[in-house]
């Protein structure tokens, strides 16, 4: 009999001690028993890396590394060139998964070639509310399969019937080999890297199962301050803009940059919104730079108005 593949999940760890334990523990009680877990140490200050240590000495199948801190692309990035499995999967510190988050992934793919699986989450709020992402039924009802343009329509959409994390997902370790996380980006990197693995499939196999839980600690993650991270997202997006419009997928390109146009009116709002007037300035010649570039297209009168309206707060940030 045909020992089931290996699949190596990769964890970044930074500052997460207060999860962490409750994280790996997850993967421990999976029902899928031929994994690695690498634990990617990204220079926390914490306890984490000792958390680490300990459970790696504990069992084997656990791999500890510890690096200088450059991000969680980074991490990452280490942990897929040290992998040793035939799928990757990646999992966060703070979040955790069902014992069959593993093999409810793999027996949607295992007899598919070059196939990436997805499943639901679960949203965990830090009150412990858990609201379930459901897949819609139309899928369901499809044998859980997809087509690559279908999958590229859904993820690229601000409101698309799937995410573009990594951490739902299931990758076949070919179709990945010559991809990584772009470490220049600390926003939509995620996405960039869903969509380059998604161009090099051949299906996309989902399970309506809800078995990853991502733990949102704040409710108002919108209300954060705008930074340069959060501007990074449109280099992925204009990357990913590229790469369609180079590949037998180039027809979806229009779905990305409707995207990118969505992405300009509301962070050049939450811009305005959350930050001072010097702190804005920065960020008022790179907003004009957009706006002139992706003109508004199919918008609405609010939406334009809106645009016009950030429009005319950055180009007084330029004169003042």
């Amino acid at each position: 009999m045909t020992a089931d593949p290996k699949i190596s999940v990769i964890m970044p760890v930074f500052n997460a001690a207060y999860h962490l334990q409750k994280s790996i523990e997850s993967i421990l009680n999976q029902d899928y028993t031929n994994w690695e877990l690498l634990l990617i140490d990204d220079g926390s200050t914490d306890t984490s890396a000792q958390i680490c240590e300990s459970y790696a000495r504990a069992d084997s199948r656990i791999i500890f590394f510890h690096k200088k801190n450059n991000g969680v692309s980074s991490a990452r990035n280490l942990g897929l060139t040290k992998a040793q499995g035939d799928y990757i999967s990646f999992v966060d510190p703070d979040d955790y998964i069902s014992p069959s988050f593993l093999s409810s992934l793999y027996k949607a793919v295992e007899s598919k070639k070059n196939c990436i699986g997805i499943c639901n989450y679960n949203i965990v709020h830090t009150d412990g509310e858990k609201k379930r992402y459901e897949l819609p039924p139309a899928y369901i009802l499809r044998d859980e399969v997809i087509s690559p343009t279908e999958a590229l329509s859904e993820i690229l959409k601000s409101d698309g019937e799937f995410c573009g994390h990594a951490w739902d997902k299931l990758f076949p370790r070919q179709i990945i080999s010559q991809i990584s996380f772009d470490e220049g980006i600390d926003c939509f990197e995620d996405l960039l890297f869903c969509v380059e693995a998604i161009l090099n499939s051949s299906a996309i196999c989902l399970t309506n199962r809800a078995n990853y839980f991502y733990v949102q600690h704040d409710s108002s993650i919108l209300n954060r301050k705008y930074s340069r991270k959060y501007f990074t997202s449109f280099y992925a997006l204009e990357k990913i803009r590229t790469e369609l419009e180079e590949s037998e997928y180039s027809d979806l390109a229009r779905i990305c940059e409707q995207r990118i146009l969505e992405e300009i009116n509301s962070q050049s709002l939450r811009c305005l919104k959350t930050l001072t007037f010097h702190e804005r300035k920065q960020f008022a010649r790179l907003f004009l730079g957009l706006i002139e570039k992706y003109p508004s297209k199919n918008m609405s009168l609010k939406t334009r108005l809106k645009r016009c309206a950030a429009c005319l707060a950055f180009s007084f940030h330029l004169l003042t």
